[in-house]
């Protein structure tokens, strides 16, 4: 397999600078449809890659800011958080099983219902689930 190292386009600021193909402008095409400044700075050779990177992480941080003022809230929260997982996952349970129970018992598959019929059985075996 050949090794292929990335041939830098641009070595200094002032060199002009490709936004095609380019990830730094990957990611502001989508989170800042407005960029048409940056760019044509970039080509121009008017801007450093580094203030570029600069700008993206200030444009990231503004978008992701309405996402981290409700998770720093509910951070606060834990106990109940966990409550209402323990109480979800309890209820989802519960119906899950009951839904494979009816599921079973409609296709044949529960054999709870014909162990009673085989003789000798110990009393206290109650089978569950689906068995070929």
């Amino acid at each position: 397999m050949a090794d292929r190292k990335r041939i830098p386009t641009r070595i200094h600021a002032t060199d002009p600078g490709h936004v095609q193909n380019n990830p730094l402008f990957t990611y502001l095409d989508a989170f800042d449809p407005e960029l048409e400044k940056v760019k044509e700075l970039y080509t121009l050779g008017k801007i450093a890659d580094v203030a570029v990177k600069h700008y993206l992480a200030g444009v990231i941080n503004r978008e992701l800011e309405p996402i981290r003022q409700p998770r720093i809230e509910l951070s606060n929260r834990k106990g109940e958080i966990i409550e209402a997982i323990i109480t979800g996952t309890i209820e989802a349970q519960t119906y899950a099983r009951q839904t494979l129970a009816d599921i079973q018992e409609k296709m044949g598959l529960n054999l709870s219902a014909y162990w009673k019929d085989i003789s000798p059985h110990p009393a206290d075996i109650h089978l569950v689930g689906s068995y070929c």
